[in-house]
């Protein structure tokens, strides 16, 4: 099982990371596209036709981006505070409590963006002036979000095995940054 799980997080790592680079290069992206349009605006007195549209969708991809690879990091807010003053079975059954809650949360929020990823699609939702299909920025945050679901899974099942053998140490949160287990916990 170890095994198993320290290669689905590896491979989910280059998935994660290709993800973020997207989302940090649409940034990039984005604040050209508002420099553009301030110069154009002040410079020229014209205005980027769509600015907005441009923006809606990029923001899909800015906000949703790295979230997976921030969780793999451990780069989010989390209970740690609590977490790392427990040791051993404790913390492990604490890690796994914590990361069972953010599972159901993101599924419950992926299986949301994927009813209106559908909606969108069937419906042929544009945005307003230059008709962008909105199923791209939603249909991102729907992976994204997946991919975020798919990282809490491979981190809550690492967090029961070790709350099973808290003294076998974790490839999982040691490679990852977590600051859950950098060496094997003692036994509560």
């Amino acid at each position: 099982m170890r095994g198993f799980l320290e290669a689905s997080g590896q491979g989910l790592g280059h998935m994660e990371r290709a993800l973020a680079l997207a989302a940090g290069v649409v940034v990039m992206l984005l604040m050209v596209l508002v420099c553009a349009e301030v110069l154009g605006r002040s410079a020229f007195n014209q205005p980027i036709r769509g600015t907005i549209d441009m923006v809606s969708q990029m923001m899909a991809v800015v906000a949703a981006g790295g979230i997976a690879w921030c969780q793999s990091r451990f780069g989010n807010v989390r209970m740690t505070i609590f977490t790392n003053r427990l040791g051993g079975r404790a913390r492990w059954l604490a890690e796994a409590f914590s990361l069972a809650v953010a599972t159901w949360v993101v599924l419950a929020l992926m299986r949301g963006s994927y009813a209106f990823f559908q909606r969108a699609w069937r419906g042929g939702s544009d945005t307003p002036e230059l008709q962008i299909p909105t199923w791209i920025g939603i249909g991102f945050v729907t992976l994204a979000l997946a991919l975020l679901l798919a990282r809490l899974v491979i981190q809550l099942l690492e967090a029961v095995r070790l709350a099973n053998n808290p003294t076998s140490g974790s490839a999982i949160f040691t490679l990852t940054g977590g600051s859950a287990a950098t060496a094997p916990a003692r036994e509560a």
